[in-house]
């Protein structure tokens, strides 16, 4: 029988090794937790602040509706050509926003313009529409276009009212709209909508033309 004695580690040595690396990988796997968990607030924070600075953001605008305005000004320009071919067949050859002039000493604006060789299309924007809003801009500058504008006045001249929200009722302030004349666009979601009744036509707002109001 031999004398030589094993020269490894022990039993108590490969124990030892392996609870010291157990506690190693464990110490080392808490360090990458916490550093996770740092990462996670940092990032937490800067969502919050971020939020934060929206909601101001928001809570500005919402404060300011001339702000709104511009915003669905832009939004109902940007897609009134889309709008008048795909729901009543005209085609515009340009859109203007913001169209501005004096007519007897007073200053008039129109908030979207489009238009092509004998057709102009007119429409008054509002965050918020009331009827009397539809009203005054009938009287001030629908009624008065051929005078407000004279190289567009042997055009036929289509009007229509735009929104974010109605003051009152939806439906009838859409059905005032209607009776007068006037078709609807509804601002929703950054995108716009014609809200009249499927049998709405247009109205052609030069038959009132000699009966214009000064």
């Amino acid at each position: 029988m031999s004398d030589n004695k094993p020269t490894g580690p022990t039993g108590n040595e490969f124990h030892d090794k392996a609870i010291a690396e157990i506690w190693a990988l464990f110490k080392e796997s808490e360090i990458r937790q916490r550093e996770a968990e740092a990462r996670q607030k940092e990032v937490d924070a800067q969502i919050t602040k971020m939020s934060k600075e929206i909601a101001k953001l928001t809570r500005k605008l919402s404060k300011d509706e001339g702000q709104w305005g511009k915003i669905a000004e832009a939004l109902v320009g940007g897609e009134l050509i889309t709008i008048m071919k795909e729901r009543f067949g005209i085609i515009l050859d340009d859109v203007a926003l913001r169209m501005k002039g004096e007519y007897n000493d007073r200053p008039w604006e129109i908030d979207v313009i489009g238009v092509n060789s004998n057709v102009v299309v007119i429409v008054e924007v509002k965050t918020t529409l009331d009827t009397s809003h539809m009203k005054e801009f009938i009287r001030s500058i629908v009624n008065r276009f051929p005078k407000l504008v004279k190289r567009h006045r042997k055009s036929k001249v289509y009007a229509g009212v735009a929104y974010v929200r109605t003051s009152s009722s939806e439906a009838k302030v859409i059905k005032n709209a209607e009776d007068n004349g006037l078709f609807v666009i509804k601002v929703i979601n950054n995108t716009n909508k014609i809200v009249n009744s499927p049998d709405f036509r247009l109205h052609d707002h030069q038959t009132k033309r000699s009966n214009v109001a000064e």
